[in-house]
């Protein structure tokens, strides 16, 4: 990676992402959807500044041709209408060819940081990470005042329970920036900062009641310990898991639907599980007359009462929308991704970092968010350009104490 040669060029890039540290915690606790747009702007100023080695086309290249296919399958897309300029700004494939441009143009800009001012970025996004989960286990604790108080004096009084299922969001938010945080206050020899950002995102799930964020921290804290350990070898083991799982999915799922798992399981589970299993169960079905080809982009909401606009799970979304190429696509996506942490497993504490930040946005994934949603990829690309400067930050020298026993690039 190659940071940019003149000091203008640093202040510039710091100055943008001071500029997102700010938004953060803002957007996390005001609309999550905010992020959409605030990648956007960011990445927009980033242009500039990026410039992707060869290495980064390849995963650039496997995008463009999900978003490419997702055109084409408009086509037959039940829901897809061109016809007039408002139905073209509203339609899903252009908003990801957007988001293809500026958020990988922030992405890639986070390499051009030098280790210095990488870690003062990552230190501003600590900062307002843990503000923000301070913020969010008081209102865990008061039943969302703050957020009841502020929605009363910019528009309506919105109901307590709507209150805290909208505090709730940033819940998502915490838990994708979590791990490239945490690692950075580690690094810094700060292990205090990284106690209190544990207990405050630990906290603020728990009052909050975030099932989708506590469960994706509690995988990602597992796949941490393993890579940690286990270095290159399960990095690969996590890319694979990974694979694996957008390419069978759905299948799997039928299979357990069919030998009568899913009918068990509606007695055991809380409601929001049941309505799953029920969305699973239809997707999974419907699936089976388009395998190939797919229903078409966005067709998920071509079903009101039998699909909640999409299906709750991203595997069987793009199996369901774009049929075997777009799982295949989106399969080797994620498989260059882990691979692209491999090439830099030989610092174990930014691969550990790495794959259990990836882990989460996967597991939330996996059971919450539309694949498609444009403040969830906005914030996906928001880790991923935190874990790009987590690495660039890593090049700075240390004392080797830092590190847990045998997690130094040396010991690798």
């Amino acid at each position: 990676m190659t940071a940019p040669t003149t000091a203008g060029g640093q202040r510039y890039l710091l100055g943008v992402w001071i500029f997102m540290s700010v938004l953060t915690p803002t957007l996390g606790f005001l609309g999550a959807r905010g992020f959409a747009p605030a990648l956007a702007v960011l990445g927009l100023l980033c242009l500039p500044l990026a410039r992707p080695l060869v290495r980064d086309w390849a995963g650039l290249g496997i995008l463009a041709l999900v978003i490419a296919l997702a055109w084409i399958s408009a086509l037959w897309s039940p829901v897809t209408n061109l016809h007039s300029a408002k139905a073209i700004s509203r339609f899903t494939g252009l908003h990801l060819l957007l988001q293809l441009v500026f958020s990988s143009a922030f992405v890639i800009a986070a390499a051009r940081l030098d280790a210095a001012k990488a870690e003062l970025s990552l230190s501003w996004l600590g900062y307002g990470l843990l503000a923000q989960a301070a913020i969010l286990v008081i209102e865990g604790l008061t039943q969302a005042r703050i957020y009841q108080s502020l929605q009363g004096v910019i528009t309506d009084a919105v109901r307590p329970d709507i209150a805290v299922r909208n505090v709730a969001v940033g819940g998502y938010v915490v838990a994708t920036l979590f791990w490239p945080v945490a690692a950075t206050f580690w690094r810094q020899g700060r292990q205090r900062m990284v106690v209190a950002l544990i207990l405050a995102v630990g906290f603020s799930t728990v009052f909050l009641r975030g099932d989708s964020p506590t469960i994706a921290l509690m995988f990602s804290a597992l796949i941490f310990a393993l890579v940690l350990k286990g270095g290159r070898s399960a990095v690969l083991a996590t890319g694979v898991v990974a694979v694996v799982y957008w390419l069978t999915t759905p299948w799997a799922m039928l299979a357990l639907q069919r030998a009568g798992i899913f009918e068990i399981l509606q007695h055991h589970l809380p409601a929001s599980w049941r309505a799953r299993l029920q969305i699973w169960s239809f997707t999974n079905d419907h699936l089976l007359a388009y395998p190939l080809r797919g229903w078409g982009l966005d067709a998920s909401r071509a079903f009101p009462g039998k699909i909640s606009l999409h299906p709750h799970d991203a595997a069987v979304q793009v199996w369901f929308e774009l049929g075997v190429a777009g799982a295949v696509l989106v399969a080797a996506f994620w498989g260059f991704v882990f691979w692209r942490i491999a090439q830099d497993a030989k610092d174990r504490l930014f691969a550990a970092t790495a794959c259990a930040a990836a882990t989460v946005y996967l597991v939330i994934g996996a059971i919450s968010f539309s694949l498609w949603q444009e403040w969830w990829i906005g914030l996906g690309a928001l880790a991923m350009a935190a874990c790009v400067a987590l690495r660039r930050f890593i090049d700075k020298p240390v004392d080797p104490w830092i590190y847990p026993l045998g997690t130094s690039p040396e010991a690798a």
